[in-house]
């Protein structure tokens, strides 16, 4: 019985990992619009490809699109970041998510302007945790907003 017990508490439970994996994609919310792009590296691996292209961004590796994704914020006074409809698919050590999103975006003249898409990321367990290794942003509505055009600092 023991080496039974001792085998299931090494094995990997699903539901917990499902359930990091969930919270990391609130936490990058969380991060975005508390503006704390320092800790990004919480969510994404460094040498993380990130796609952001639908929004205007050049896909690439995560501190270049940071950089980018803090410029287009900085265009607003407030943002509010929601990810939701998180599905996730388990595979080992690795993992799939599709998440949507939903960005209200408050401008300084006060008006307010939306953002929702999807987000698809491909995760890799680390000793430090679940992490990001992939993600295409797919922006598929804006309301408010000028059209997004390759460089112009809007971002999804």
């Amino acid at each position: 019985m023991r080496r039974v017990l001792a085998i299931l508490a090494r094995m990997p439970d699903a539901h917990a990992d499902r359930h990091e994996i969930e919270h990391i994609l609130d936490l990058y919310a969380t991060i975005i619009d508390t503006r704390e792009y320092e800790r990004l590296t919480d969510v994404f691996l460094p040498d993380a490809i990130l796609d952001y292209s639908s929004s205007g961004a050049e896909p690439g590796p995560l501190h270049p699109v940071a950089a980018w994704i803090e410029k287009g914020l900085s265009l607003f006074v407030r943002s509010q970041h929601m990810i939701v409809n998180k599905q996730v698919e388990m595979a080992g050590d690795r993992a799939n998510s599709r998440s949507l999103f939903f960005n209200p975006l408050v401008a300084r003249d006060g008006s307010v302007m939306f953002v929702g898409g999807e987000y698809r990321d491909q995760w890799v367990r680390t000793p430090a945790g679940w992490r990001i290794i992939e993600r295409v942003e797919e922006t598929s509505w804006t309301f408010g907003l000028p059209e997004l055009r390759k460089g112009d600092g809007n971002t999804g």
